[in-house]
């Protein structure tokens, strides 16, 4: 399809009903990316696993027993990893980065060559630093 604005508006050009590729086969259906999702219920054993020091394959692994097999599971291995991944960043709390600044302001005390700067995003999440102390300077 192709498109142009005319007299400020948006007009189709050409359009070409021929479709340029392969559709998705039957079986590969439930592993397009507009159809995976991971249920609360499938989260809810994933978490378990992972709080259990289970690894994530092992999760995803059962939850494919669980569902008679890998196309029956709703998304694909990559998904429960990332989904992993973001509970984890989710589970670093404030202050995790509170007691960084502490150590460092600490550290300032101990030293007076000591220097740190810290970027946070627009939300307020650390997303740099930087720090030098007095055994770096020549």
């Amino acid at each position: 399809m192709t498109n142009q604005v005319i007299d400020g508006e948006w007009k189709v050009t050409h359009f070409n009903s021929n479709h340029n590729h392969e559709l998705a086969k039957s079986k590969e259906v439930p592993f397009l990316r507009s159809n995976r999702t991971i249920t609360d219920a499938k989260l809810g054993v994933i978490k378990t696993f992972k709080e259990d020091y289970i690894r994530t394959i092992s999760a995803y692994s059962y939850l494919a027993e669980e569902a008679g097999g890998f196309g029956n599971v709703g998304f694909i291995k990559r998904d429960c990893y990332n989904v992993v991944n973001k509970q984890k960043l989710i589970n670093i709390e404030a202050e995790d980065a509170q007691s960084l600044v502490n150590h460092f302001k600490q550290k300032q005390v101990e030293d007076p060559m000591f220097f740190y700067v810290i970027q946070v995003d627009d939300e307020n999440r650390m997303t740099n630093l930087f720090w030098r102390d007095g055994l770096t300077l020549g």
